[in-house]
């Protein structure tokens, strides 16, 4: 699984290959999710696309950054010879009113073979007119 970026001015599209052999050979570019600014949720879209043998089955594993929760929605990933492209929701929610510094976590996708881990990157805050921490 690797993230595919086709540029046009800016990153516009971005979608997760899934069932490449060897990540880093594939693409040395890594996905990540970064979010700057969480403040109570954030809900952020993925496309993946299957690369990888027609009939495939992955898993998410989350492992949230401190003081967040991360909700990945379908937790399952089902392809087939028709099925080759779907949609993934990954909800981001604070635990606690805390103005805080970044955080790192991982939310990673795994057919029992594989295993690619996608970065993530959170900072919490509470106001605008707290001092940068």
């Amino acid at each position: 699984m690797v993230l595919d970026r086709r540029f046009s001015g800016n990153f516009v599209n971005e979608s997760y290959i899934l069932g490449c052999k060897n990540f880093s050979e594939e693409f040395n570019g890594k996905p990540s999710i970064s979010i700057p600014e969480l403040r109570k949720s954030v809900e952020v879209w993925r496309t993946v696309i299957n690369v990888g043998p027609a009939k495939s089955v992955y898993t998410a594993h989350v492992k949230a950054p401190p003081r967040v929760i991360v909700r990945v929605e379908p937790p399952i990933l089902s392809f087939n010879s028709t099925v080759k492209k779907q949609k993934l929701k990954a909800i981001f929610c604070t635990r606690e009113s805390v103005q805080g510094r970044y955080s790192f976590g991982s939310l990673s996708w795994e057919d029992g073979t594989h295993v690619v881990r996608i970065p993530l990157v959170v900072r919490t805050i509470i106001d605008d007119f707290y001092a940068d921490t």
